[in-house]
């Protein structure tokens, strides 16, 4: 059996799941277990998703590479759909046995039949990549393939062009791999890998040319878990639980942001230059601080909000923050730009270069032009 750590890129995404409802990254459950629990859930974040500790992403496997299936046993029994083991128990019937149409049930170990080509793959971590790809840019798939370690832990970031080729592909496996962002121009990459370092993590922005197999530079953030990386301006944003990290494009800590007590919510780094990032002056409740900052680690509009934020979004100049009920475009200052009443069939919003907004439902999507 083979343990994989994959790290997926969102190239086709068009908007990122941030509502309360929906599906949501198992790594990120963390962020909303209070709410869960407000609402009568019993187990904790580390119950259901946990990196170094067995939880309940240990018990669903990846049977054969298409199916899935789960954990019964503390000896590996595992149950999945019969037609994902159909080629396998059709290999074993007879004319005798057919075990096709009576099914079959090995009554010991000594009876059981083997099944030298199926594998089960256990996931260890999953994490959305950048969605920022350059459009156009043709190079070379690179592949570096990591030999199994330990556990047999493996990761991977895979980046495809607009026509769906894959373009370059990093593995590593010596430690956990997160997140990872590809330049504007197509040709540089930087991943976050974590690591433990005398009993706490530490996280390493990693940058690669994506003409070359080896890092050239790397900047190590101790103490810090990295929760999303991307390009602010010319320099690689970190965000971390308490604090954004700019990293120059040479693997320096450049600038940083503290958040000052206040619990980060959401945070898009699409804006031209600069973060947004939504505040919590609790872990629950709805007052709000939203934040725009630049590079340098400098605000450039602070902005208290009151109400149940859905999603929020920066793109170009605009921060869009959508509410329960209503839809409101900020510049990059926070000074208001447009607001549209009446969205509550919407659940998320991704803002536009050109002022404009996308808002989607679970039935529909529209596009709101100020």
């Amino acid at each position: 059996m083979k343990r994989t750590l994959l790290t997926l890129l969102a190239a086709l995404a068009l908007l990122p799941a941030l509502a309360d409802e929906g599906m949501w990254l198992p790594s990120l459950i963390s962020q909303r277990i209070d709410d869960m629990r407000a609402k009568g859930f019993r187990l904790t974040a580390e119950d259901i998703y946990s990196i170094n500790k067995a939880s309940m992403k240990d018990a669903v496997v990846l049977f054969d590479g298409g199916c899935t299936g789960e954990l019964i046993s503390a000896e590996g029994l595992l149950l999945t759909n019969h037609h994902c083991g159909y080629d396998a128990i059709q290999s074993h019937s007879s004319v005798e046995h057919d075990y096709l149409t009576h099914g079959f049930w090995a009554m010991s170990r000594a009876q059981e039949l083997p099944n030298e080509k199926l594998n089960v793959k256990f996931l260890v971590r999953m994490e959305e990549v950048t969605d920022r790809l350059a459009a156009g840019q043709t190079q070379e798939e690179i592949v570096r393939k990591a030999e199994a370690e330990g556990k047999g832990y493996k990761a991977a970031v895979e980046v495809y062009n607009e026509d769906g080729v894959k373009e370059f592909a990093f593995h590593s496996a010596d430690s956990f791999l997160m997140t990872s962002s590809v330049s504007r121009d197509g040709k540089e990459m930087a991943a976050v890998t974590m690591g433990q370092s005398q009993g706490s993590f530490t996280s390493s922005i990693v940058l690669y040319k994506l003409d070359r197999q080896e890092a050239y530079a790397t900047c190590d953030l101790a103490g810090v878990a990295v929760y999303d990386l991307g390009l602010v301006g010319k320099r690689y944003c970190a965000v971390a639980e308490d604090s954004l990290h700019f990293i120059d494009q040479k693997g320096r800590a450049a600038a940083s942001y503290s958040y000052d007590g206040g619990v980060l919510r959401r945070c898009s780094l699409g804006g031209d230059g600069y973060a947004a990032v939504l505040l919590g002056r609790y872990k629950v409740g709805s007052q709000l601080r939203l934040v725009t900052v630049n590079s340098d680690g400098k605000e450039l509009g602070s902005l208290d909000l009151d109400g149940d934020v859905l999603s929020m979004s920066a793109c170009g100049r605009y921060v869009a923050v959508l509410f329960a009920d209503r839809l409101v475009i900020y510049n990059k200052n926070l000074k208001e730009y447009a607001t549209l009443q009446g969205v509550s069939s919407a659940g998320d919003v991704l803002m536009r270069s050109d002022g404009s907004a996308v808002l989607a439902g679970s039935a529909a999507a529209s596009v709101f032009l100020p």
